[in-house]
């Protein structure tokens, strides 16, 4: 339990694992702490709240009093007894993130998430035939089942955290993620109000440029290039398309349809 003195508040960073908790957290960490020069404090500055120490977060200032990050996946509000919780939740078209799980599975060797254990990467499970085989268990289960024990599935996950926002809303926000993306001079700044502190359209423009910038250095250089790649695999937003049959777009719509709709994800009024 965090002592009293620590802070007066908890920002959360919460999301569904790749959903933009990364990006979101290196914005917030360029802009409020100058961490300018690689990612690697990232962690220590806003720590996951599980299996690290949240005495590691840096308080920054805000209009509310101090405040520290923590990051969180956790399937609803984590509860910090005696602080006012605040926040931004992420969220991100499933599909996309239903890939980059499994890309991510591959480069933390999470075997259980793979079919007889062995693992691969999502471009080695498209040539390979088994697409079909983990999007079916994405769309029955409404997640990555490997992720069930600490994040829920993604439909719950999303459905809890907007439920959430919405009942206080003036301590947070749900921001979709290839919003944050598109037109981050003008959704970063809504964050921020969130938080407590100001950020000018410009400011937040430069910092994802800058970030952006970071990232592809990382890729581009050699000691670094692997790691990047497999982090950072398709920043492009709506790739899904690239590697899910229609039919399989089509059957995963149809099945999570009203949600889809309140996402802006479909018009969930079509036919």
């Amino acid at each position: 339990m965090i002592e009293k003195n620590q802070c007066d508040r908890v920002f959360w960073v919460a999301s569904y694992p790749r959903s933009g908790n990364t990006l979101t957290r290196l914005l917030l960490g360029h802009i409020y702490f100058k961490m300018d020069e690689g990612f690697g404090p990232l962690n220590q500055i806003m720590p996951y709240h599980l299996g690290e120490s949240y005495k590691s977060a840096q308080k920054i200032k805000t209009d509310f009093g101090d405040s520290i990050f923590l990051k969180t996946h956790a399937d609803s509000c984590p509860s910090v007894s005696g602080f006012r919780n605040s926040g931004v939740y992420l969220y991100r078209h499933p599909l996309d993130v239903f890939l980059s799980s499994y890309n991510y599975c591959f480069i933390t060797q999470e075997s259980s998430a793979f079919k007889n254990g062995v693992c691969k990467t999502v471009d080695q499970i498209f040539a390979d035939g088994d697409l079909g085989y983990y999007f079916d268990q994405f769309m029955d289960f409404g997640g990555v089942p490997a992720f069930q024990s600490f994040a829920g599935s993604w439909v719950e996950n999303v459905r809890n955290w907007r439920s959430f926002a919405k009942e206080n809303e003036a301590d947070f926000i749900a921001v979709r993620y290839e919003d944050l993306t598109s037109d981050c001079a003008s959704v970063f700044p809504k964050i921020a109000q969130v938080l407590g502190i100001k950020v000018t359209e410009e400011t937040a423009d430069e910092a994802l440029k800058f970030i952006n910038s970071r990232i592809n250095h990382r890729i581009a250089d050699e000691e670094t290039r692997e790691a990047a790649q497999g982090f950072f695999w398709k920043r492009e937003t709506y790739y899904y398309q690239k590697y899910l049959t229609e039919n399989q777009i089509n059957r995963f719509n149809e099945k999570y349809r009203d949600l889809m709709g309140e996402l802006g994800y479909i018009n969930k009024d079509s036919q």
